[in-house]
């Protein structure tokens, strides 16, 4: 079956706020508290210096004295949009990036030879050959987006040097293009250590993708069902027909609760109705990571599967509707690990780049004890159970 990824980010759903769970979760089992030694990982890019567009203009084409400069180390790239076997330079400096593409070693090329297309998120570069035209990049895909009237190219003897200015100055472009690594690498910078819950219908599925995330980013990942077993030391199967329906959700909910004050983990949660994300009055704990929902989708494009979305969204029937993100699927098979996941890291990239401040909020909300009172947070001595404080105050600590 075909799989359509469709990354769903309205900036409202993360202000979205469900009912308020009054009560801590009580696990039939009494499970310990999950104990494990998270993996450190760098979040600081490392972004190579090169020269920018305010230089290339104040030098114009003198190649020589560019050549002149003292040139920080290079990293070099190949994707997929590029002609096969053809690679480039990547720069990062700032506001300004530069690119360095190689024209083609059968002639001397001079910059007539040369043309240059570039729009807010693409980008070509072609040549003219005695053979006819040759593309020597094209990409559609763009990291982010660039300023086309701020465009600034020359021929450096054997390679096109492009100049480029952000659209948004702040972003970090780990990358030229919006790839697989240059997701993974831009995400994981954004979510600031925030960990990253994948909820949805099914809990292969949700694990099957959070372990490749998890790779992406560099995270730990882990599944809530596995671990509800071996606390219990018992197959999930068993603890449902002993202790009744609700019994692995009520588990769950005391895993996730030790979880939240975790950092840099990808955790695959219960499926359907066993799982706790499934209920509104569930989400204490999964507010303080980033959430991505899986969702099975009848819809056959994209256009109708974000309507459809949308409108669980808005009915807000489930659990999964208070979800930050969603990537709607139409069918499933196994080559559809990645292409999932790497939607999700699209969705989860746009709406980090709208709401820059929320993985410093979520952060305090788990320093808080996740209470229950996202989005609106509540000053320390806030008491979800008393009856005086269950309602939102003037001073709430809303970032």
């Amino acid at each position: 079956m075909s799989t359509s990824c469709v990354p769903f980010c309205p900036s409202s759903c993360a202000l979205s706020s469900g009912p308020v769970l009054r009560n801590e979760f009580s696990c039939p089992r009494n499970l310990p508290s999950v104990s494990f030694c998270s993996q450190l990982w760098s979040l600081n890019s490392s972004l190579v210096g090169g020269n920018n567009s305010h230089v290339l203009r104040r030098l114009g084409t003198n190649a020589d004295k560019l050549r002149s400069r003292t040139r920080p180390c290079r990293r070099c790239f190949s994707i997929q949009a590029l002609v096969k076997g053809v690679d480039y330079e990547f720069f990062e400096e700032g506001e300004n990036l530069e690119v360095r593409v190689p024209l083609p070693q059968d002639g001397h090329y001079t910059a007539r030879f040369v043309a240059v297309d570039t729009q807010a998120s693409s980008l070509c570069v072609g040549v003219k050959t005695p053979q006819g035209v040759k593309i020597l990049l094209e990409t559609s895909s763009l990291y982010g987006r660039i300023q086309p009237h701020e465009t600034v190219w020359f021929v450096d003897e054997t390679e096109v040097v492009l100049s480029l200015k952000k659209a948004d100055r702040e972003q970090v472009w780990p990358d030229l293009v919006q790839a697989w690594d240059s997701l993974a690498k831009g995400v994981a910078a954004q979510l600031q250590g925030a960990s990253v819950y994948v909820v949805g219908e099914s809990t292969e599925l949700n694990w099957t993708v959070a372990q490749e995330i998890a790779s992406g980013l560099g995270y730990v990942p882990l599944k809530t069902q596995q671990l509800i077993e071996d606390l219990a030391k018992a197959p999930a199967s068993q603890i449902t027909e002993e202790e009744g329906d609700g019994a692995l959700a009520l588990c769950e909910g005391a895993v996730l609760k030790t979880l939240s004050q975790h950092v840099r983990c990808v955790i695959a949660t219960l499926g359907g109705k066993e799982g706790l994300a499934s209920r509104h009055d569930g989400w204490n704990n999964l507010y303080s990571g980033f959430t991505v929902w899986l969702k099975q989708s009848q819809a056959q494009d994209e256009d109708s599967a974000l309507e459809e979305v949308a409108k669980v969204k808005q009915e807000g029937n489930l659990g999964y509707s208070q979800a930050d993100v969603v990537v709607a699927l139409s069918g499933w098979d196994a080559d559809a690990v990645q292409p999932t996941a790497e939607g999700a890291l699209k969705a989860l990239k746009q709406f980090l780049e709208a709401e820059k401040d929320l993985p410093g909020k979520k952060s305090l909300y788990v320093r808080l004890g996740c209470r229950g009172d996202w989005p609106d947070l509540m000053p320390p001595g806030w008491d979800p159970n008393s009856p005086q404080d269950s309602l939102p105050k003037a001073e709430s600590m809303v970032l």
